[in-house]
């Protein structure tokens, strides 16, 4: 497993982690495009994402939260999953086996993970057990405002792609959804930050959380803890 941090845009401090899963080899570091899509293919992506969560609660209950001043950790929760009609008590048994908080974990779901009728049940049995829900991905897909409001997310994550066509040629479209969002009660970070200018622009446009390689890669939790450790 490793950590992504999650910048809160107008202090520039941290304010948060990513939980990412990378496989390694003799060669170095595989990219997840390449083994994700396999893991799901072959069906072993539940296994994989039940790794991931319980480090996410291992991590926070070793006291890694504290000792880089963070308030949560978030993590994905694949698609497949959630059409397990066990999802939400899978999870809430790993979380009290670890004895940590649900207000200290973030789940991750697309859309394809809600586009379903079990799916939207059991994010709302999550969210209904303390566990905050942020929308990864926003803007590769078909949500919009008004269904928005009808499900339970705390956050959105603006896709890299809007962010850096936003950067690239500024129209009203981002401005208008970030205001819109905000109107909603919902938070927003912006991925794909790669240079001071993508952030000071992200931040005058007043989203909530910034991530991308202008502030950190991915580091191993050991790294993670070295550089971040207060």
């Amino acid at each position: 497993m490793f950590l992504q941090p999650l910048i809160e845009a107008q202090t520039g401090k941290l304010h948060g982690a990513e939980a990412l899963a990378r496989l390694r080899d003799e060669d170095g570091i595989i990219p997840p495009h390449e083994f994700i899509r396999l893991s799901e293919a072959i069906g072993v992506i539940n296994a994989l994402s039940d790794q991931v969560f319980t480090k996410t609660c291992e991590f926070i209950g070793a006291g890694g939260l504290t000792r880089c001043g963070m308030s949560w950790v978030q993590l994905n929760i694949a698609p497949s999953q959630c059409l397990s009609l066990d999802l939400a008590d899978h999870l809430e048994e790993i979380r009290n086996t670890c004895h940590v908080p649900p207000n200290t974990i973030r789940l991750e779901i697309t859309e394809d993970g809600i586009l379903n009728p079990n799916g939207e049940k059991q994010i709302q049995r999550l969210k209904e057990m303390g566990f905050d829900i942020v929308l990864d991905d926003y803007g590769t897909g078909y949500s919009n405002a008004s269904r928005m409001k009808d499900l339970p997310f705390s956050e959105i994550k603006i896709d890299i792609s809007l962010v850096k066509d936003y950067c690239s040629h500024p129209d009203p479209y981002l401005p208008n959804l970030v205001s819109t969002m905000h109107a909603l009660g919902l938070m927003i970070t912006a991925e794909g930050i790669e240079t001071k200018e993508m952030a000071d622009k992200m931040k005058a446009l007043g989203v909530d959380h910034l991530q991308g390689y202008y502030y950190s890669k991915h580091l191993s939790i050991p790294d993670f803890l070295q550089k971040y450790s207060k």
